[in-house]
């Protein structure tokens, strides 16, 4: 496999294995790679909870357990009236 690598990206990469953090630019490359799969999986997580949150919220809605938003925005709008009264 041939990888063009950019001038700028093969600098952080020497950088890395003189540190003596990294014994190679392959090892450099493997621990980035590793933490790009963890952050993918992370995002992959995180979407698939929130597709969860939206189905549920829409058989809520359907069952007609939704709260209306004027009563949503009502409530904060009193707590951050309250949270500000505090710190007065």
């Amino acid at each position: 496999m041939d990888i063009a690598i950019s001038e700028r990206n093969q600098e952080r990469i020497r950088r890395k294995v003189q540190s003596g953090m990294y014994s190679s630019a392959d090892d450099v490359l493997a621990s980035a790679l590793s933490l790009l799969e963890e952050r993918d999986d992370d995002l992959e997580a995180e979407l698939g909870d929130m597709r969860e949150k939206v189905r549920t919220g829409l058989e809520e809605s359907k069952a007609g357990l939704a709260v209306p938003a004027t009563e949503v925005f009502d409530e904060l709008r009193r707590r951050n009236a309250e949270i500000a009264r505090e710190r007065r």
